[in-house]
């Protein structure tokens, strides 16, 4: 340290506060927006997204059905208990707050561009119930695009998911469908869980989504063996396609056992897209 014997001057002071104002006004003047590619197919997919959570949320509240606002603090209806009779996992709730953004709708799109998807392409779609968010941001990316979805899920949903016997995924979609949010919903749907058949469920939660499977119409798939369902769903993916089609994608969301196979399998099928 030392000590300055004279002071710096006024002029001094005014002139560097000129210089620090003429390098903001040069660095605000040199920006320029650059728009994201598939820009307005993102935001489209996006108010989509939107659309559909805001719509569920009215059903939600003129059903008087209850939400922990404390789990749900944004109130999106999207956040299930960690506690119900079709409880099939643990799960994460930060994770599941973050599925609850529609901005992932954008993300998806960006990912089903990367992949080659356009309009009039057949897409496959795996459910569950564990992120009801994540599932509604695909539908509005698929749908955004024009790409024709064949859609099987399953009921069962880990902690936080879509876990309320009474509003299930699968009523969910049904709800969205039914308003004329989306073109598309569920053509079949397993119990989910373990081995696909709800064995790490109680008989009557197993029998709840039994329930929740006929009350929306859709088919059940409750087969023998793992191999079997799997099996099963790509049977009903190939019978829900033209014969002279193939489909460009397979999009999954959650960790369906029929679906992507045991937890093993992540260290081969990374998150994000991926290509063969």
């Amino acid at each position: 340290m030392f000590w300055r014997t004279t002071r710096v001057s006024r002029l001094t002071f005014v002139i560097l506060a000129l210089l620090g104002l003429l390098f903001i006004a040069v660095i605000e003047l040199s920006f320029h927006t650059v728009r994201a590619r598939w820009f307005d197919e993102k935001l489209e997919a996006s108010k989509l997204a939107e659309r559909a959570q805001k719509t569920l949320w009215t059903y939600i509240s003129s059903s008087h059905i209850p939400v922990d606002t404390i789990a749900d603090p944004n109130a999106t209806g999207l956040i299930g208990s960690q506690f119900t009779l079709i409880t099939t996992d643990q799960g994460v709730l930060e994770a599941k707050l973050t599925t609850t953004n529609p901005n992932w709708a954008a993300v998806v799109v960006d990912m089903l561009k990367t992949a080659g998807v356009k309009k009039g392409d057949y897409v496959a779609i795996s459910y569950t119930g564990s992120m009801p968010g994540l599932n509604i941001a695909v539908l509005a990316a698929v749908q955004t695009i024009g790409a024709i979805p064949v859609i099987i899920s399953s009921v069962g949903a880990s902690m936080w998911g879509a876990t309320n016997p009474e509003l299930s995924w699968l009523d969910m979609e049904r709800i969205l469908f039914e308003r004329g949010i989306f073109k598309y919903r569920s053509t079949a749907a397993s119990i989910g869980g373990r081995g696909d058949r709800g064995a790490n469920l109680s008989p009557k939660g197993r029998e709840i989504c039994r329930e929740i499977i006929k009350r929306n119409g859709v088919i059940l798939i409750e087969e023998p063996t793992l191999i079997d369902a799997i099996k099963k769903r790509v049977e009903i993916y190939m019978e829900k396609i033209p014969k002279d089609k193939k489909y460009k994608a397979y999009i999954n969301v959650g960790g369906g056992l029929a679906s992507i196979g045991s937890a093993h399998n992540l260290s081969v099928l990374k998150p994000g897209v991926i290509k063969r």
